[in-house]
C-alpha cells in the first residue's frame, strides 16, 4: 500500500498542469470551425477571411447580424447612419 502511494506521488509530480493542444486550426473539422466562427466578432471574422480561401468561404457561409452602422461619404466626409437609409426599390 505504501509503495502504491509513493508511485502515485511520483507520477503526479511529473504531470503537466498546462493543457496540451496538438491540433492546428487547419486540422480541425469544419463543424468545429463553424462553431468558433459563430462566436467571433466582426474584426476577428474579417481577419480570418484574409488567411485562406477555405476560411473565407466558411466565414461567408455563416450569418452575421449588425446592430448598428453607417456609411461615410467620400469627398464631403458626411456620416450617414444606417437607420436613416431607405430601402432601395
Amino acid at each position: 500500500m505504501a509503495s502504491t502511494i509513493e508511485n502515485l506521488a511520483k507520477m503526479t509530480e511529473n504531470l503537466s498542469i498546462e493543457p496540451v493542444y496538438n491540433t492546428n486550426w487547419c486540422d480541425m473539422p469544419e463543424e468545429l470551425k463553424r462553431e468558433c466562427i459563430g462566436k467571433m466578432g466582426f474584426d476577428e471574422r474579417l481577419a480570418l477571411r484574409f488567411t485562406a480561401k477555405t476560411e473565407r468561404s466558411l466565414v461567408n457561409s455563416e450569418n452575421f447580424m449588425f446592430h448598428d452602422g453607417g456609411f461615410y461619404m467620400h469627398g464631403n466626409h458626411d456620416y450617414i447612419p444606417a437607420k436613416k437609409l431607405q430601402k432601395y426599390e
